[in-house]
Formats: structure tokens, C-alpha cells, sequence
């Protein structure tokens, strides 16, 4: 068991149904399970809130034509996920991701 080999599950918000894993090909959804992971230590911090851009937000940002500029965009540094569980399954490390809200106060 690995805790740097993790899937990520988020529930709600921009996020929601999407999964990231540290083996994933796709770089933006491994760079994102191991964001996860280091924020979080490996899941460790249940009921820890992270904030982050939206998925179109993150895709700005990778776009060197518009890096610097998610924000002038209309992109948001706002949507909040917290910690729900952590649990190993078959050898991997899964963190379950609920969306909280965003900086405007109101749950989505």
C-alpha cells in the first residue's frame, strides 16, 4: 500500500463525479490527485477544506495564452472541497472530496 498512489473522488461543485489518480495519464487529473495528497497528507486531515479554480479555471491556466490571467477571466480561486473519508482499496489509497461552497457563502 501506497499513500502516494491514490484516487481522488469528488462529490458536488464544478468537480463533481470526476476522479483523479496519481496514475492517470491525463496530466492535469494526476497533478490534481497529487495536489490532494500533499495538501491533505495523504487524506489524513479529514474535514480539512482545500480551495481551488474550477475545472474551466485550471484549464486556463494550463493554457500559456491565458497563464496569469484566470483570474481577469472570470475564473475564481473560490470552490472549497473538504476531507468526507479516506480509505484504502485494494492496495490504493482513496479520498473522498465534498464540495463546501465557494466564497460567496452558498453551497452548490
Amino acid at each position: 500500500m501506497s499513500e502516494e498512489d491514490a484516487i481522488v473522488e469528488f462529490v458536488g461543485g464544478p468537480y463533481d463525479g470526476h476522479v483523479a489518480d496519481t496514475r492517470d495519464q491525463d496530466h492535469m487529473s494526476a497533478t490534481l490527485a497529487q495536489f490532494i495528497c500533499l495538501v491533505t497528507e495523504q487524506g489524513k486531515k479529514v474535514g480539512k477544506v482545500v480551495k481551488g479554480y474550477s475545472p474551466a479555471g485550471m484549464g486556463a491556466i494550463a493554457n500559456e495564452t491565458y497563464r496569469g490571467e484566470a483570474n481577469d477571466r472570470g475564473f475564481r480561486y473560490n470552490h472549497k472541497y473538504r476531507v468526507a473519508d479516506r480509505s484504502f482499496v485494494e492496495g490504493r489509497l482513496r479520498i473522498r472530496m465534498e464540495y463546501v461552497g465557494d466564497d460567496t457563502g452558498k453551497a452548490h
